[in-house]
This record gives C-alpha cells, sequence and structure tokens, in this order.
C-alpha cells in the first residue's frame, strides 16, 4: 500500500488500524516463504491519527511457511512530524523521515532501517510494558527490546526511551544509541550491566 499527501497530511479519521491482510499461510510444497505486504506513507504535513496521536498501523507476521517475513512501514513527512502506533504484534519500521519529532508506539519494534528526525520518542504502547536495550530479539514478554543496532539506527539529536507508565528499563548489554542525548523515562526502575556510548 501506498499513500502520498502531496499537499496536506495523511491520518485516519476513526480508531481503526491501517492494515495488510491477515497474514496467514497454509504451507505447501511451493511455499516455502512468505512475506505480507509493505505500507508506504508520504505526506506534505504530517502522519498521525488527525488528532494529535499515532497513525495506527497493523503489518501482521505471516505464518505457515518455512521463512516468514513481516512487511515494513516506511514513512516520510516533508513538514512535521510522523507518529506510529503499532496495532497488533511486532511493528517492523522501513526508512522513516521528518523534520520534526518520530513518535514510536509499541510493545515489539523492529528497527530495520534509519530513523531520520530532529528528536524521537520510543515507547510501549501498554502500561507496565519493560524495556530492554541491548537485546537482540523481540522474544521476551511483556518486554519491548531494541538492540543496539537498531538504537544506533535512530538518526536523531535527542531520543526518549520509554514513558511514564512504562515498565523497568534494563541496559542488558553496551548500546551504542545514534542519538546525541538520550533520556530514559519510567515509571519503575533503570538497571543493568550493560554500557551506552553517545554519539
Amino acid at each position: 500500500i501506498t499513500l502520498t499527501a502531496t499537499g496536506g497530511s495523511i491520518g485516519l479519521s476513526n480508531a481503526s488500524a491501517l492494515s495488510i491482510g491477515s497474514g496467514s499461510l497454509t504451507a505447501t510444497a511451493s511455499a516455502d516463504s512468505q512475506i505480507t505486504g509493505e505500507i508506504s506513507l508520504n505526506a506534505a504535513t504530517g502522519i498521525g491519527n488527525g488528532s494529535g496521536g499515532g497513525l495506527s498501523v497493523a503489518i501482521p507476521v505471516p505464518t505457515g511457511a518455512t521463512v516468514n517475513t513481516q512487511g515494513v512501514v516506511s514513512a516520510t513527512a516533508t513538514v512535521g512530524n510522523v507518529d506510529l502506533t503499532g496495532a497488533t504484534g511486532l511493528l517492523s519500521l522501513g526508512a522513516i523521515n521528518a523534520p520534526g519529532t518520530v513518535t514510536l508506539t509499541a510493545d515489539k519494534l523492529k528497527v530495520g532501517a534509519g530513523v531520520t528526525a530532529a528528536s524521537a520518542v520510543v515507547k510501549p504502547s501498554t502500561a507496565g510494558t519493560a524495556l530492554d536495550l541491548g537485546s537482540a530479539t523481540d522474544l521476551a514478554a511483556n518486554t519491548l527490546e531494541l538492540s543496539s543496532a537498531e538504537l544506533g539506527n535512530l538518526a536523531v539529536t535527542t531520543l526518549e526511551l520509554g514513558s511514564a507508565t512504562a515498565g523497568a528499563i534494563t541496559v542488558s548489554s553496551d548500546v551504542a544509541p545514534g542519538a546525541a542525548t538520550v533520556h530514559l523515562k519510567t515509571g519503575s526502575s533503570v538497571s543493568g550491566a550493560g554500557g551506552m556510548t553517545g554519539n
């Protein structure tokens, strides 16, 4: 799906999610791999839900094939901000570009390509969800995990990780965010054996 607004913004007027398919596939001899579709958003003046919140995006992880790959969402705003919310499961990102703030809200997030903006906010969508900085997987229950490589893909001046309602933040291994300044925000604690080096 490609949506382009050359003279305005992209948003949804109700609580629905912009979604692709069911993501299910029954494995057959000819179905060794499956990838769900991708969403590309391009707007002149920002991407969000039109009411100051995140545009809810749902790209399911396919099942049934030998190799299952989730499609990505990419977004570019010429002016303003990009605000995306993962409607279900893992939110997998392509390139995200905005001159303002990129806000990413999801309980599972894969930052597979560069996020370029003045600032970024990455926070879980469910209150009490923990953050693990340095984890190389997305398998831990009730935890938003970000690897050092994913944090490095956030090429912003200021990065805020977590929220006032987020669970504990753990720096489980050394990480090197792509941001000059990093703020950790939680309603719980910050701990861990890992270190953090700045850009």
